[in-house]
């Protein structure tokens, strides 16, 4: 089987590490920022997984900025991003190839001229312009950083980024290649606790994420260019999330790791914490109602329209949008798409951590009273 680590973009990862190198020492940079409660995992099983984390990024963001110190010059090329208003544009962003050794002055200029398009807001209306750069010449690129200037926005690393793409390219591509070093040398010591942490989350059912079904049902996910992942563990430097290649079978998705700032997100969204004693409860008192229990008994067997229920129990519309709006709060059944039409289906996983929870009440069958 392919190793995660085998899928590591150490052309972004460079460049990430460079944009923190780059900016003032934060003590906040050594710290895991995790929030437990929303996750599906203990801090001591995370301690446990991440033993070698905070000494991984002490070695590596030390001895990047060790790095830069030698290029100066270079710091303007790694501003995050540039801030306007509630968007950004991050000209790395819109680089479209992988490799370090294939930055070349043409794909370099394209993609500072695509931030900067995207910057004065013109890229907002028409986001295919993006991906053809060329389009527009070096008099429109200058006149938008004037535009953008006139707004009140700091333009000057555009100017230089712009201007001195040719000149300082060679210079980037020979910091880019020492942060890739430095990142590969000290790789090995977080590579063992993210094969611990592929394995725990692969026991997951992805139907335990926090707005799964919308993410399933959301026009991104119908674009076939794009990969769709959701965030498992969110901190300040390392991630993993869940991809979801595909929405026809089950089977269909894995497990990817991030080291760093390696991945851009598309869509993320919260596991679902269950509160086993508040949420559990409340759904016990849904299946003391009979009409409901049925409902559940028929969706346990297959998948149903709304029509066919009522049509089955001889209820009316009315009557079972009641029932199927009380499960579906409770997280017991979930509505999904077939097309424009949605059908109702059980939450297996919900079931069965309702009978997990009485099987824990009962406990081990050692400790039964004889």
């Amino acid at each position: 089987m392919k190793h995660v680590f085998d899928d590591i973009n150490y052309l972004r990862e460079a460049v990430n590490l460079a944009s923190i190198a780059y900016k003032p020492e934060n003590k906040d940079d050594y710290e895991v920022i995790v929030n437990f409660h929303k996750f599906n995992i203990t801090k001591a099983d995370y301690r446990e997984i991440f033993a070698n984390d905070t000494q991984f990024k002490k070695n590596v963001y030390k001895a990047a900025r060790k790095v830069v110190k030698k290029y100066p010059d270079l710091s303007g090329y790694f501003v995050h991003a540039h801030d306007v208003g509630e968007e950004t544009a991050n000209l790395w962003s819109k680089l479209r190839i992988d490799s370090i050794e294939d930055l070349d002055e043409n794909n370099f200029r394209d993609a500072i001229k695509s931030a900067i398009y995207f910057a004065s807001g013109e890229g907002v209306e028409d986001f295919e312009i993006l991906k053809n750069p060329d389009d527009y010449s070096d008099g429109d690129i200058v006149k938008m950083i004037l535009d953008l200037e006139a707004e009140g926005f700091e333009t000057l690393n555009m100017i230089n980024n712009f201007i001195n793409a040719a000149s300082m390219l060679g210079s980037v591509k020979e910091l880019l290649i020492e942060l890739r070093t430095l990142i590969m040398e000290h790789i090995h010591l977080v590579k063992d606790s993210y094969d611990k942490m592929v394995e725990y989350y692969r026991s997951i059912d992805k139907e335990d994420f926090f707005g799964y079904k919308l993410l399933e049902m959301s026009s991104m996910a119908k674009r076939g260019h794009l990969k769709v992942y959701v965030d498992l563990i969110l901190s300040n430097h390392l991630s993993a999330g869940f991809i979801v290649n595909g929405f026809t079978d089950e089977k269909d998705y894995d497990v990817f790791v991030g080291v760093g700032y390696l991945f851009e997100k598309v869509q993320s969204y919260q596991i679902e914490k269950v509160e086993t004693g508040v949420e559990i409860k409340e759904q016990i008192k849904e299946l003391s109602d009979d009409t409901r229990l049925k409902i559940l008994k028929l969706l346990s067997v297959r998948a149903y329209y709304g029509k066919e229920l009522a049509d089955e129990l001889g209820l009316s519309a009315a009557t079972i949008s009641h029932h199927l709006e009380r499960l579906t709060s409770k997280n017991l059944a979930i509505w999904e798409l077939d097309g424009r039409r949605a059908f109702i289906n059980l939450n297996k996983n919900a079931i069965r951590r309702i009978g997990q929870f009485f099987l824990d009440l009962a406990g081990d069958e050692d400790d039964k009273e004889n």
